[in-house]
């Protein structure tokens, strides 16, 4: 377990997308997958409205979209204290 090191900062964004909207949903999702191209990222992203990234510019920026399509949408900054095993950094 590692304890006492610089805590490492994690984002949460999590949104609610109407399904009553379905143009809005669609154009939530094309938005999201412009994103993913621009920054790169590779895999098919999660549909529980929950996104968890260690990249700030990346939450931003989805929170950004949400707040354009969704009913509902919250930005978290998470702080990791303590880790055990690996691929938490």
């Amino acid at each position: 377990m590692v304890t006492g090191a610089t805590p490492i900062v994690h984002w949460i964004v999590d949104y609610d997308i109407s399904t009553g909207n379905p143009n809005g949903r669609r154009a939530f999702y094309r938005e999201i997958a412009r994103l993913k191209k621009e920054f790169e990222l590779h895999g098919k992203m999660s549909t529980d409205s929950v996104v968890f990234t260690s990249d700030r510019e990346l939450a931003y920026e989805i929170f950004s979209i949400a707040c354009r399509y969704a009913k509902r949408a919250n930005l978290y900054r998470a702080i990791l204290e303590a880790s055990k095993g690996e691929g938490h950094r």
